[in-house]
Parts: C-alpha cells; sequence; structure tokens
C-alpha cells in the first residue's frame, strides 16, 4: 500500500497489490522449463525455504537438509535450498557455501541470494519452510507446504503468515520425511491456501500498472498507453563450488 505522497495528486491510500506475488504467478505456466533447468526429470522437488533470525528454519534445525538428503532417495527426490538473502549478507557467501558444501556435493541445489527463489518454487512439489515471506507465497500460489519452524512470538496475530501457521500441517524431525512429504501433498485443498492468496493481495496481476499509473499521476505526466505484461522470471541457475572449496586434507 503506497502512502499519500502528495494531497493534491493523490487524496487516499492506494491498495498497490504485489507485484512479487504477481511475477510468481506469471512464472507458474513456466514450470516444466524450471525443472528442466534444475534437472528435476520424474523426481519430487522438496524446496526448503528458511529466513533469517533466530527462528528461521535452518537456525533452529541446521542439519534438516543434511537430514533430508539422507532420507530422500536421490532418484526419487531433488532437494533445493532457499536461504533469506539476509543470511547470505551478514554471515558472506563464503560461508553459507561453506556449512553446505557437503549437501552441494550430495545434490543439493543452493538457490543464489539474487534471483532464483520464485522459479525454484514454480517447479517445487512441496515446500517446507517458517514464517518467511517464500513460505507465504509459496502457499499463496498453491503449493503444498509444511512448517518446520514457527515462533509464534514473532508473528503479528491476523498477518497472512499467522493464517497459513492455522491451516499448514507441521514437519515432524520425529517422523520419517518421505511419508510426511507425500502427507502434504495429498492433503493440499485449494479452498485452504485460496485465502493466503486473498490475504497476500487483492489485485492479483495489477500490480504494475497500478504503481506505475500512481507515479505517473504523482509526475503529473500522461502515462503510456502500453499495457505492462508481467513476466516470467528466469530460469533458475544454483551455486556452484570451487572444485577445491572445503576439501579435507
Amino acid at each position: 500500500c503506497l502512502s499519500d505522497w502528495s494531497s493534491d495528486v493523490c487524496s487516499s491510500d492506494l491498495v498497490a497489490g504485489d507485484p512479487c506475488y504477481d511475477r510468481l504467478a506469471a512464472s507458474l505456466p513456466s514450470r516444466d522449463s524450471y525443472r528442466r533447468a534444475l534437472r528435476v526429470g520424474d523426481r519430487k522437488l522438496v524446496a526448503v525455504s528458511s529466513t533469517w533470525g533466530p527462528g528461521s528454519l535452518l537456525c533452529q534445525h541446521p542439519g534438516l537438509l543434511a537430514e533430508l538428503l539422507r532420507q530422500l532417495p536421490s532418484e526419487d527426490y531433488q532437494v533445493a535450498a532457499i536461504v533469506h538473502p539476509g543470511v547470505w549478507s551478514w554471515h558472506g557467501a563464503r560461508q553459507v557455501r561453506a556449512w553446505y558444501a557437503d549437501c552441494v556435493r550430495r545434490g543439493l541445489v543452493l538457490v543464489p541470494p539474487e534471483e532464483g527463489w520464485r522459479a525454484v518454487l514454480a517447479a517445487a512439489d512441496v515446500v517446507v519452510g517458517d514464517h518467511g515471506s517464500v513460505t507465504c507465497y509459496a502457499a499463496a500460489a498453491g503449493i503444498p507446504v509444511l512448517l518446520g519452524s514457527f515462533p509464534s512470538d514473532e508473528i503479528e496475530p491476523g498477518s497472512p503468515v499467522a493464517h497459513l501457521a492455522e491451516i499448514a500441517p507441521r514437519l515432524r524431525l520425529d517422523q520419517p520425511y518421505p511419508a510426511q512429504l507425500g502427507q502434504a501433498a495429498s492433503a493440499w485443498r485449494p479452498d485452504q491456501y485460496s485465502a493466503i492468496k486473498a490475504l497476500v493481495t487483492d489485485i492479483p496481476g495489477q500490480s504494475a500498472r497500478t504503481i506505475r499509473a500512481l507515479l505517473y499521476r504523482l509526475m503529473k505526466l500522461p502515462a503510456p498507453t502500453v499495457d505492462l505484461q508481467v513476466r516470467p522470471v528466469p530460469v533458475p541457475r544454483q551455486v556452484a563450488l570451487p572444485e577445491t572449496f572445503g576439501d579435507r586434507a
């Protein structure tokens, strides 16, 4: 929501939608292209999303990625990790690569912080996440979600993430992961997650043109007549490790 910057141009707040969600939604039809880029094939793609801070998924369960790779047969599953850009910025790219180097060697797709998370969500069969916005976007886009961490004291009541916590199943660390992932996918119901989408955006697919119209009004210029098209995001790439990175003597 953009506030009233100029009373002579805009007399009230404006509902501007969510351009980030709009690009994710526009990318969903490109699912097959993204899966080819990730070399998923006929396997199930499990996207693991972790925000930052002490309540985040990978802070609460630092061994989760390794355990997923151990329990999920590589011929049936591909695992991708979406780590919040704040983690990359605070700790540095070298440290993040070092943390997950063994997992990458075992087949983990480590998504770069700059771009790729929406393409991975569009390609995913299920998302294991926390209270971060990526998990909420996944649910709003209709992707089955399992919550592996949820610090309720950090969440605003009534927010989209709080509503997600009411309907999404929880990942049980003491139970086999393959069965839980399958159950989450089979139990997914569109009506459950449509409520999340309604909380994320009131005007799906219209955010860019709404914001552009407002900006031109603020500049007191005629708006372009060419309609804006929401484009799919690029095909995803993954973080590569140098050949000698993390080698043990």
